[in-house]
């Protein structure tokens, strides 16, 4: 199991009021290919459990990785995935004009 610490919590770099949904992705697809990496680790075993925010984010990880033997979603989003998407890609573009 690896339980990273969320953006600038703990020793983790970044902040996670300024992360988008690729960012987090990004984020977990490079946890899989840690895990990966490890050889005490069986690739057949690697999934991801999202709550919360994950929970929005475990789907979309699912839809970039074939290496996941499954996913967990315990709280998920409310809103459909393509308008939380939509939304985040507006706040992106909002950040980079300023």
């Amino acid at each position: 199991m690896l339980l990273p610490d969320k953006r600038g919590s703990e020793s983790s770099e970044g902040d996670w009021r300024t992360s988008s949904y690729e960012d987090l992705t990004t984020d977990t697809l490079a946890a899989i290919e840690f895990l990966r990496s490890r050889d005490a680790v069986s690739i057949s075993s690697i999934g991801v459990i999202g709550m919360s925010e994950g929970g929005r984010i475990a789907p979309i990880v699912a839809t970039q990785s074939d290496e996941l033997a499954f996913v967990v979603n315990m709280v998920g989003e409310g809103t459909r995935i393509i308008r939380v998407e939509a939304l985040d890609r507006i706040s992106s573009l909002a950040k980079e004009s300023t």
